[in-house]
Formats: C-alpha cells, sequence, structure tokens
C-alpha cells in the first residue's frame, strides 16, 4: 500500500508538533509544563490558524489521563499547514530553550517543509527536482529518526 502524499504530509506534521509540545513535560515538571503549554495553545488558536478578524479557533492540546503528555493530535491537512506556517518557529522556540537542540528541530522542519513544497507541485518534477525531492526525502526522515529523538530524549539532562 501507498500512503497519498497529503496523507504523509498531515501524519507527519500532526507528529511533528506533538514532539514539539511534547519536549514542554520533558524538560519542565509537570505543573510548570501546562503553564507553559497554555499561552502555546491560545497562539496556535488565534495566530496558527490565521482566523479572519482576529476571532480564537476551538483547540487544545490532547493530554494523557494524568496530564503529564501530549497524545496524538488530530487535524485537518489545512490546519496542520497553518500551524506550521504561521508559528511552527515560535512554538520550537518555546518548546527548545536549549539553542543546539532547537537548531536541530529548526533545521528538521524547514527540511520537511521544503520537501513538502516539492511534492505538493502539480506540474511534473523536472529530473534536478526529482533528485533534490530524494535527497531531501531521505535526509529529513534519517533526521526524524535519528538526530530529533536523540535531542528529545537528552533533554533531561539541559
Amino acid at each position: 500500500m501507498v500512503p497519498c502524499v497529503l496523507h504523509l504530509e498531515n501524519r507527519t506534521r500532526e507528529k511533528l508538533l506533538r514532539l514539539i509540545l511534547n519536549n514542554l513535560f520533558v524538560i519542565y515538571e509537570k505543573s510548570v509544563a501546562l503553564a507553559k503549554l497554555r499561552p502555546l495553545e491560545k497562539l496556535i488558536r488565534t495566530k496558527g490558524f490565521g482566523c479572519p478578524n482576529g476571532r480564537e479557533g476551538k483547540w487544545t492540546a490532547p493530554l494523557s489521563k494524568d496530564e503529564d503528555s501530549v497524545e496524538k493530535i488530530s487535524l485537518n491537512c489545512g490546519r496542520a499547514r497553518k500551524i506550521f506556517a504561521n508559528v511552527g518557529t515560535e512554538l520550537i522556540e518555546a518548546c527548545f530553550p536549549d539553542d543546539a537542540k532547537r537548531r536541530v528541530v529548526l533545521d528538521l522542519v524547514r527540511g520537511y517543509e521544503e520537501l513538502m513544497v516539492l511534492y505538493r507541485k502539480r506540474e511534473d518534477l523536472t529530473d534536478v527536482e526529482i533528485a533534490k525531492a530524494d535527497d531531501l526525502a531521505q535526509e529529513t526522515y534519517h533526521r526524524l529518526l535519528t538526530t530529533t529523538a536523540k535531542a528529545l530524549r537528552t533533554s533531561t539532562t539541559s
């Protein structure tokens, strides 16, 4: 079975958002993490969703029963794209206070965004674009599976 590129895009964005927000619970005690999460939820509901007339959308991070982690996030593709386009960098900066770890996650997300732009092109890709997409896909998913996982696991040492 070959998944649709848009489903791949959406599931990956949901996973990235969950990993980013969950880092608050890795580096802070639960009460502090929850206090830092609330303004980020508001940021997502307002600037993240790009609501017209400054209206606030309805969204809160799904928390575990013990409220000590963010559970699986479910968003439509348009909303997931808007979050990363409008406030992705702000979320990463808020959830990764360590500069080195923040750069790792920013690089991962930027590479992923560039890859998705290529994948969404409606016209045929040139040979150069195909090679670039292949390289970006390998690099991005390698980072997602290795470097970011290490950065998140070692966040408790910060």
